[in-house]
C-alpha cells in the first residue's frame, strides 16, 4: 500500500514540474519542458505528450506551452468555482483590453491572494504580476477591493489591485481585477465597471454549471 501511494506522489510531483516549468521559462518545445523534469529523456517527453494529451498543458498560437484547461479547472475547483475555468480567457482578455492593464483572476484567503490566470500586454502600463501576495482583510462580499499587494517573496512591490468577487465561500474568494504598477489613471474606461460585466459573466456560468 506505501509502494503505490509512493508511486502516485511521484506521478503527482512529475505532472505539476511539467505544468508549472511554463510559469518560469519561455517553453517552446518539449525538450523545454523536459529540462524541468529529474527523470530519464524518454520518460520526459512520454509524459509530456500524456499531460498534452490529457489537457493538462496547451500551446498557444505561437507554439509556447501553457497550462491546459484540465489544469485550471483542477485549481479552481478547489476553491469551489472550477466551472468558469473553460470561460475567464476571453473574459481576462476583454478586460485586459478595456482597461489597458493586466488582468487577473485570483483568489483571496483571508490576508493573502493567489494569482491564477492572467492576461497581460506590452508596455509600460502593463505587469507580470507574482503567484502570491500579502493583502489587507475585506468584505469580499460587499465591497469593491482596492488595495496594495505586498509581495511574499521579494516580488515586485506596490502593485495596486482592484477587483470585484464573483464567488465568495467562508475565508475565500474568487475575485477578477486590474493590477497596475502606476496607478489607474490612464485606464480608457472606468475600471469598476469594467469588472462588473466580467464578475457577472463569470458568476452567471458557476451558477449554471454549478
Amino acid at each position: 500500500m506505501s509502494g503505490s501511494h509512493t508511486a502516485y506522489e511521484k506521478a503527482v510531483a512529475l505532472f505539476a514540474k511539467i505544468m508549472n516549468a511554463p510559469n518560469t521559462e519561455l517553453c517552446t518545445r518539449p525538450a523545454d519542458l523536459a529540462r524541468a523534469l529529474d527523470r530519464s529523456s524518454s520518460t520526459n517527453f512520454r509524459a509530456i505528450a500524456e499531460a498534452e494529451a490529457a489537457g493538462l498543458i496547451k500551446r498557444d498560437l505561437r507554439k509556447h506551452y501553457l497550462k491546459g484547461a484540465v489544469a485550471r479547472r483542477i485549481g479552481f475547483s478547489a476553491f469551489g468555482f472550477g466551472q468558469v475555468s473553460d470561460i475567464v480567457e476571453p473574459i481576462l482578455i476583454d478586460v485586459r483590453e478595456r482597461t489597458r492593464r493586466s488582468s487577473i483572476i485570483g483568489v483571496i484567503d483571508g490576508d493573502r491572494l493567489f494569482v491564477g490566470p492572467f492576461s497581460m500586454g506590452r508596455g509600460r502600463d502593463y505587469t507580470c504580476p507574482d503567484q502570491l501576495y500579502g493583502t489587507d482583510p475585506t468584505d469580499l462580499a460587499n465591497a469593491q477591493v482596492e488595495c496594495v499587494l505586498h509581495p511574499l517573496a521579494g516580488g515586485k512591490p506596490g502593485l495596486t489591485l482592484r477587483a470585484l468577487a464573483f464567488h465568495v465561500a467562508g475565508a475565500h474568494a474568487g475575485i477578477v481585477g486590474v493590477v497596475a504598477a502606476h496607478g489607474f489613471e490612464r485606464s480608457s474606461e472606468e475600471t469598476f465597471d469594467v469588472l462588473e460585466v466580467a464578475r457577472s459573466r463569470l458568476a452567471d456560468s458557476n451558477k449554471a454549471q454549478g
